[in-house]
């Protein structure tokens, strides 16, 4: 609902955003109103035999219903080309209120006359441009000026439908013959007919209790509409405000766990640099006296803090990466979901083992840890199963290497494929952190990650990156 960004329906050219359906939509009415005419005539709904049978049977009942069947023709004559505009109108709604209501009135203004003079001269039939065709088009400017764009077109269409019917019947009311009201040729005469048989106060009494009855209808709905914007408005403004404090409490307690983390990192560092130290010392002892077993053995000690020191800066310092091989990279996945519940269903399968990739070596595998977890909550068991697939792939700037986590599960609707990588977003309960974290690794890496899902058939998690070429320059780019 929010206008952040122009919807795939929508274009921009030169500043000016249009919703192409609405508009597609509305010169397809307007064209439809041109062909009207030809298919409905004062003959199609026997308008002059009714008025026959009012003169020869001089009741005032035929009148009436000369009458509205005269409404009733040219409201059906009049909805497409009034709606055609009202959708044109639409069409311009994400536009800023100032320029929406300049192109509503050019539209409008110059439309609705447009399809009189075609029509007069395709068909011969002159269209009286009165006060009911004024009218209806200063309506539909004002519609314009009303913001009510979180409201379904449907019930806008109506009300718009129901305010052209209800401005026919002022071309029905005698006393309006001498102002721009009823100057066709049908309307005139079934006003001569209601004259000669003194019916002329029932048909303007008729002819009022119609029109007062739809227009208080067509006003209801524009209030029911208004404020159906609006409280649809104050909900979305709520629900972005919430996003907005939600996205502010992560960004606090993110900074909390940095600071937090920084300083357990200097206090695992001061320790860990003292046992390096010492290591080296003893180490360098037992070399002296030639206890070369026992040297080696402090060598591996060493080499063990070498690499946890690492470890410790790659889970401070998230752009920090490390050449490893897709070997070295499994073998530590599988042993840190080694304990976890769902570790029978994984099945691996390792295709580029001495591949090499340069990545954060702790978030990349804590990134594939999730995307097993997320496979777990959609599997059932048993007859579940959670593939990890790796293998090496040409990609556009060179060899890659493809990380695929797929599932037999119950998959993913189409439309939340994109809504999935959004923070909040969860279909089991979660934070809904997940996958953000997961493109977020990998961009930082500068690979891409997609997924492929089918309901009721399982999900497949794709991850490329670049193989790690020794010698060359590292052109991986960070986000």
């Amino acid at each position: 609902m929010a206008r952040q960004s122009i919807p795939q329906n929508e274009v921009q050219q030169t500043g000016i955003v249009v919703d192409k359906k609405l508009l597609y939509a509305g010169v397809g009415l307007i064209l439809l109103g041109l062909l009207m005419p030809a298919v409905f005539t004062v003959y199609t709904v026997g308008l002059y035999d009714t008025l026959s049978i009012a003169i020869r049977e001089d009741q005032e009942v035929y009148i009436l219903l000369a009458a509205l069947k005269l409404v009733g023709l040219n409201a059906v004559r009049a909805y497409p080309h009034y709606l055609g505009v009202f959708f044109l109108v639409e069409s311009f709604s994400s536009m800023r209120t100032r320029r929406r209501l300049a192109i509503s009135i050019i539209a409008v203004c110059f439309t609705i006359p447009g399809v009189y003079l075609v029509i007069d001269a395709v068909y011969g039939i002159h269209y009286d441009f009165g006060m009911p065709a004024v009218s209806m088009i200063v309506m539909l400017i004002i519609l314009a000026k009303i913001d009510f764009s979180f409201v379904n077109l449907a019930k806008k269409t109506l009300m718009v439908a129901v305010l052209i019917t209800s401005l026919q019947f002022l071309d029905m009311m005698p006393p309006l013959w001498r102002f721009p009201f009823g100057r066709g040729e049908s309307s005139h005469d079934i006003k001569v007919a209601a004259r000669f048989l003194d019916a002329e106060g029932f048909l303007q009494a008729m002819s009022a209790i119609f029109f007062a009855v739809l227009l208080f209808m067509a006003i209801l709905l524009l209030m029911i509409i208004v404020d159906e914007n609006n409280i649809r408005k104050i909900s979305e403004q709520k629900e972005l405000n919430e996003h907005m404090l939600m996205e502010t409490r992560m960004r606090i307690l993110e900074n909390r766990t940095y600071m937090e983390l920084r300083h357990l990192v200097h206090d695992l560092n001061s320790p860990l640099t003292s046992m390096q130290a010492l290591v080296g010392v003893v180490k360098m002892s037992c070399e002296m006296k030639g206890s070369t077993i026992e040297a080696e053995h402090l060598g591996k000690i060493e080499d063990s803090i070498e690499r946890m020191s690492s470890m410790i800066s790659e889970i401070l310092h998230e752009g920090t990466r490390t050449v490893v091989t897709i070997q070295e990279l499994l073998s530590g996945l599988l042993a840190q979901i080694s304990a976890a519940e769902y570790v029978d269903l994984i099945q691996v399968d390792n295709r580029a083992p001495q591949v090499k990739i340069e990545v954060n070596k702790i978030r990349f595998s804590r990134m594939l840890v999730n995307l097993i977890e997320n496979a777990a909550y959609a599997v059932e068991r048993p007859g579940g199963r959670i593939q990890v697939e790796v293998c090496p792939v040409e990609g556009e700037d060179g060899p890659c290497v493809q990380f695929a986590v797929r599932d037999n599960g119950q998959g993913i609707p189409e439309d939340w494929l994109e809504e999935v990588w959004t923070e909040g977003f969860s279909s089991h309960g979660s934070h809904g952190l997940g996958l953000k974290f997961v493109r977020q690794v990998v961009t930082q890496c500068g690979g891409s990650v997609r997924l492929e899902s089918r309901e009721n058939e399982g999900t497949t998690a794709v991850i490329v990156l670049r193989q790690y070429e020794e010698n060359k320059e590292d052109n991986y780019g960070e986000e």
